[in-house]
């Protein structure tokens, strides 16, 4: 295959990025200089019309950019001291706004508009840093969780009747593609790969989820997965000779002892650092051709504190040692 290809930005960007529905703008991420000389990531919007683009957002840490229904409308998402939000912007770089307003520790990931505009999907590490879905209702800005899982789930997709999400959850140990009924909370898993597979977007030529593969040396393949798939695979049987550590105890069970008796203490005394030496390390090197540098270093016995000497010695005839 000969690919037309045009340069329309160069530099560094995140991986994320979205064209509108009519597929004459694309919006993305880019790495570049922002307040005060520091390196961070921007939104910009590449107009295919125009050949050209314009910055939407300044020195916001910006990722995950994604364009409403109607292409009037971005969502991404900005970083502000270790805490992430989500922000609207037209399209034109007008009418920001913040819709959500986290404190704490928070990190979101992958928003996407549902098919009607109506709702925001995205992938969120709150405070208990279990990363899971939540949908935010953009009339009321009411988020309420969709899954809750303790392994991960990220890379939302919406189906395009707004009544499912396939995303990849970690819940079967490696990436696999998962499908949640938003209404229910109802989720099963799709895909039984045993290396991994990420969700990509919703195909554009049929119903199903296009997703990408491991990748080895020189290659990522695209797999289509049916969002509704039922699984097969049977669960991996091991031999107890092999799996039997699993529930294994002690060789040597201490029946006698009960961890939750409280410690009876016989003595105290105050801690001395100087009574016990440890020897930590020395180092000799010449120091020129008549004279040798030295570094010792010691501890206490818990290693609270370090004792280090440093030493010089001139065997020159008018040499000084210290």
């Amino acid at each position: 295959i000969i690919w037309d290809k045009e340069e329309v930005d160069f530099g560094s960007f995140h991986k994320y990025l979205n064209w509108s529905q009519d597929g004459r703008k694309l919006v993305y991420a880019k790495y570049h200089f922002g307040k005060h000389q520091s390196l961070i990531n921007d939104i910009k919007v590449y107009d295919l019309d125009e050949k050209s683009s314009e910055w939407l957002t300044q020195s916001e840490r910006a990722t995950y950019p994604d364009w409403s229904p109607d292409g009037q409308q971005i969502v991404y998402v900005a970083h502000e001291n270790s805490v992430s939000n989500l922000y609207t912007i037209g399209g034109d770089g007008s009418d920001k706004k913040q819709i959500t307003n986290y404190v704490y520790d928070t990190q979101i990931l992958n928003p996407h508009y549902s098919p009607d505009g109506n709702s925001i999907v995205f992938s969120m590490a709150d405070k208990e840093a279990n990363l899971d879905l939540f949908i935010l209702e953009l009339a009321g800005g009411d988020v309420r969780r969709i899954t809750d899982d303790p392994a991960a789930d990220y890379d939302p997709v919406w189906h395009p009747g707004g009544d499912f999400v396939s995303y990849t959850s970690h819940a079967s140990s490696t990436p696999n593609i998962h499908t949640v009924n938003v209404t229910t909370g109802a989720s099963k898993q799709v895909s039984d790969v045993g290396d991994a597979v990420w969700v990509a977007q919703w195909s554009p030529v049929d119903s199903s989820i296009m997703a990408t593969t491991l990748p080895d040396v020189d290659t990522v393949r695209i797999a289509n997965i049916d969002p509704h798939r039922s699984v097969t695979t049977q669960p991996l049987a091991i031999r107890s000779h092999y799996s039997g550590w699993r529930s294994a105890g002690p060789a040597i069970p201490l029946i006698s002892i009960d961890p939750q008796r409280d410690i009876d203490i016989v003595d105290l005394h105050s801690y001395k650092p100087f009574s016990v030496f440890r020897h930590q390390g020395s180092l000799i090197f010449p120091a020129g051709t008549t004279g040798i540098f030295g570094l010792t270093q010691w501890s206490d016995a818990m290693t609270r504190h370090l004792y280090t000497g440093i030493g010089i010695a001139d065997f020159s005839e008018n040499g000084t040692n210290y």
